[in-house]
């Protein structure tokens, strides 16, 4: 069996074990609920609606991956508290998609417009109660999802000292969406705001914070911890440029939403960055005109895509994608885990910009 092959079939593995415990940690939170008000028990049924509806379930299974990478083995203590970054996973996107106005994630409904359709008809506004009901649905999630670590027996120091972790890693997502909100408004953007967008608003949360607080709790070295960070820091700037090139180039059935949403919402992607940077006038203008339009044509779509290939902002912006790929491998060569573990994380690597979906 190849790397990439043996990396797919242990993803796999995780990801089976991950979403058993998911579902039981979500029944519990139903069985709570239901002693409050059934409106409760429908908060909780929509996130149990969103969690479980799909996902790779990458940083749950990464946070598997740093505890065994000194641990050598895993258990379902480790599984269950993993859980915890799936459910900050729903917390983010559950808010994101109120703030990017998206109506659909993973070809469903996202949370605001599942309640506004619920509830038209029966409230005087039923956006905003969307609205609301998404907003309260992702706060719920960033609460619930401390119990799975904090219900574990590891110990005391090592549970707060990983929570302390992850704590500070979700923090930092909101720096990364205040930039990613702010950027498509900025008359001047570089390519390190972009890629700084990457390293706050996902690669800390999707790689670095699963990675370290599994470590954490195998009591990984100072060491060690450092080396993941250099790790996951390129690796998930790599994995937000990924995203930006299927979010254009991709498939509706790839990526779970029309290929225009990006367009639509405005977003500055590396592609759109240098696209413009090497554009003709005529074609700088039609990048203008065409970005953050919400009724922009098949037509539009289409011509974005032949200006970013012809300037060669896709070739740019997939070999910057490989620069940090190998920044993110070269930062594991010499750090001191299991064979297995470091064979996972060089191959995962890979995964992560070959991936279809």
């Amino acid at each position: 069996m190849d790397d990439s092959d043996w990396v797919k079939s242990v993803m796999e593995e995780h990801r089976n074990k991950i979403n058993i415990q998911l579902a039981d940690i979500l029944k519990g939170f139903k069985s709570e609920a239901q002693s409050i008000h059934p409106s409760a028990v429908e908060m909780v049924e929509e996130v149990e609606r969103f969690t479980l509806g799909g996902g790779k379930r990458i940083r749950p299974i990464l946070m598997c991956m740093g505890y065994e990478s000194i641990a050598g083995t895993f258990d379902e203590q480790i599984v269950r508290a993993s859980c915890l970054w799936e459910l900050v996973q729903s917390f983010l996107l559950i808010h994101d998609d109120v703030m990017d106005r998206s109506k659909l994630r993973r070809w469903n409904d996202t949370t605001y417009v599942k309640f506004q359709k619920q509830y038209a008809g029966r409230v005087r506004e039923p956006e905003h109660f969307g609205q609301s009901m998404a907003i309260l649905a992702g706060d719920l999630c960033s609460q619930l999802a401390l119990l799975p670590l904090l219900q574990t027996s590891f110990s005391a120091e090592r549970k707060i000292q990983s929570l302390a972790l992850c704590m500070d890693i979700v923090a930092t997502v909101s720096y990364g969406q205040v930039l990613d909100i702010w950027i498509p408004e900025a008359e001047e953007v570089h390519e390190e705001d972009i890629l700084r967008v990457g390293q706050y608003k996902t690669a800390r949360y999707t790689i670095e914070g699963p990675l370290l607080s599994g470590a954490i709790l195998a009591g990984a070295s100072q060491s060690i911890l450092n080396a993941f960070s250099r790790y996951s820091i390129p690796l998930g700037q790599a994995f937000q440029l990924k995203d930006d090139i299927m979010g254009l180039f991709g498939t509706p059935e790839e990526i779970g939403k029309p290929v225009d949403s990006d367009l639509k919402e405005g977003k500055k992607t590396l592609l759109i960055l240098k696209a413009t940077e090497r554009a003709s006038e005529s074609q700088a203008a039609a990048l203008r005109r065409i970005l953050g339009d919400p009724n922009l044509t098949e037509k539009d779509l289409e011509y974005v895509k032949e200006i970013v290939v012809s300037t060669g902002a896709r070739e740019y912006s997939e070999r910057r994608m490989g620069e940090l790929v190998l920044e993110a491998k070269d930062a594991l060569q010499n750090a001191q885990i299991r064979p297995d573990a470091k064979r996972f994380l060089l191959g995962a690597a890979d995964y992560m910009v070959l991936r279809k979906t």
